[in-house]
């Protein structure tokens, strides 16, 4: 049921490290933030 979010978090993971550790930082805030 929770696939969704699980892709959610390991797209922004992925996003993070293929972008910069700035970009993991950001997508764990978005993610804290929701």
């Amino acid at each position: 049921m929770g696939n969704s979010l699980c892709f959610a978090v390991f797209s922004l993971f992925f996003f993070g490290i293929a972008e910069k550790k700035e970009g993991l930082k950001r997508g764990v805030f978005a993610v804290k933030y929701q």
